[in-house]
Formats: structure tokens, sequence, C-alpha cells
């Protein structure tokens, strides 16, 4: 038996509570280091770097957070961190390099030390400043797991978000040129391309692969269960033919029929195969 012993930890002190998909690590700066962003049902968005015990980067007041993610959501080679909400606000934000300036940090006094009879840490605490916020669009209400990955072997990502009501939708940042007051503008907004409806709650979404490569989208279903999701904008000769035509969604119940239960979640992390 091997035994584990976590000595060397670290501590964060949050408010309110969190959803479980809104707890991610990922490159929000784009330092080739990693981070922990942090979203609360109060609304708040932290993002934590290093050893740091405060908050480097912040928001607030963006809805009750049910699904934090960090990547290049925006197909521009570039990384942000993002948040997506139960009434379904979307929240796309840029954080810089972080680079602790002096007149950012400020020395803890005796009095901060000890205030109140607890002792803290004595040093220099970071302040935190507000994230730069890109893009903001409302989407469906009611997310539950988001998933950012090339769904479709375009080379770019796509977001895919599955919700309470058994329903997944994916959606692809475009980039579009409208002509304004006599001046030619660009904008972008994220446009869904495609939504599928399951038999269950969904558990998870997580990407595996066929054996030619391609991409699958697997979303778990209860008692044991997982479906597969298929792309009507892609044509594969593997799509299953039904007598209406072709199917987008694929259920593999587990073939052991006395496993089956309804009331078992099931949760799917990543390259799921036969």
């Amino acid at each position: 038996m091997r035994t584990v012993v976590f000595v060397k930890r670290q501590e964060l002190e949050l408010s309110g509570s969190l959803s479980p998909n809104a707890l991610v690590l990922g490159d929000v700066d784009n330092d080739s280091a990693y981070e922990l962003a942090v979203g609360s049902l109060d609304g708040d968005l932290l993002i934590f770097k290093g050893e740091e015990t405060n908050p480097i980067a912040s928001a607030s007041g963006l809805g009750t957070i049910t699904c934090v993610g960090i990547g290049d959501i925006c197909n521009q080679g570039k990384n942000s961190v993002f948040t997506m909400s139960a009434e379904g606000y979307f929240h796309v934000f840029s954080v810089e390099p972080y680079s602790p300036k002096e007149e950012n940090v400020k020395e803890t006094t005796e009095e901060e030390k000890y205030d109140g009879g607890d002792e803290k840490t004595p040093g220099h605490q970071q302040e935190s400043h507000k994230l730069e916020e890109i893009h903001k669009q409302q989407l469906s209400a009611n997310s539950k797991v988001i998933l950012l990955a090339d769904i479709d072997l375009n080379n770019s990502f796509e977001l895919v978000v599955g919700f309470t009501d058994r329903k997944v939708r994916a959606y692809r940042w475009q980039t579009f040129v409208m002509e304004k007051d006599g001046e030619v503008v660009t904008y972008g907004k994220f446009v869904m391309l495609q939504m599928w409806v399951l038999g269950g709650q969904i558990g998870s979404l997580s990407l595996s692969r066929h054996s030619d490569n391609f991409p699958k989208l697997v979303v778990s279903q209860p008692g044991c269960n997982y479906a597969e999701l298929s792309c009507d904008w892609v044509t594969r000769s593997k799509l299953k033919e039904t007598e209406s035509g072709v199917t987008h969604v694929i259920n593999h119940p587990i073939t052991n029929k006395r496993a089956r239960n309804a009331n078992i979640s099931t949760e799917i992390i990543a390259n799921v195969s036969k």
C-alpha cells in the first residue's frame, strides 16, 4: 500500500459557496505557468498565482457562477479566463502577466499582523487588480458544465456547454465585419453550432478519440451510462443511420443490466476509449 502525505500545502480563504465546475487550473496570463481561477455563487471571480494567498486579479457582479474555464476561447492564439452563470451571462476576461510592482504592494503593519488577536503572516500583501472584460454575451440559462476543445478537428476551439435541462449546446467564436458611420467595424460573438438533447441528467463532458483519431464528444449519463455526440456539420461514415436519417446522439448503456441505476450519477474524466 502506498501512502501519500500532503505536508506542504496552501490554504486559501474564500467567501461564499462554489460550484464544483467553477474551480480550474490554467495559464491565465500566458506566461507558461498555471494559475488558479475560482468563481463563487456570489458572482466573484478570483485569480491566484504561485504562493500568493491573496488574488492577483478579480472581478465581481458576474451572476451565479456555475462554470469557469481557461483557454484560447476566441481562437486568437491567447488564453483568456471565462465564466458562465446560471442566469446565462457569459463573460470573457483578459489577464496581463503578473509582476508585483512597488505601488501595488503594501507593507503589513504591526496592527494588521495582530488585528483582533489573530496572528497574521508578516511581509508584503499584493493588492489585486480588476480583470479586463473583453466580451460579454447572453447565452442560455442553467449551465452545469463546460468544455473547451476542438471537437471537429478544424484547428479551432469550440465551447460545449451542458445544461440542467439535459441539453448540450456547442458554440464557436465568429468575427464579423460591418460598416458603421462610414467606418469599417470588426466585432465578434459566440454563435451556436448545434444542440443535442439527452435522455438523462448530464454529469460531465469529455473528449475522447475514435480509432482514426477523430474527436469523440462524450457525455456521461446516470447509471454508469454515457452518450456519444456527433456534429451535424461534419460528414463521417461512422454516423449511425436510422429510419429517420442520421442520429447525432448515440447512447452506450452499460452491458450489465443489474448495474443500471438511474439514481447513480456518472462522471467521465477524459480519454475514454474501447
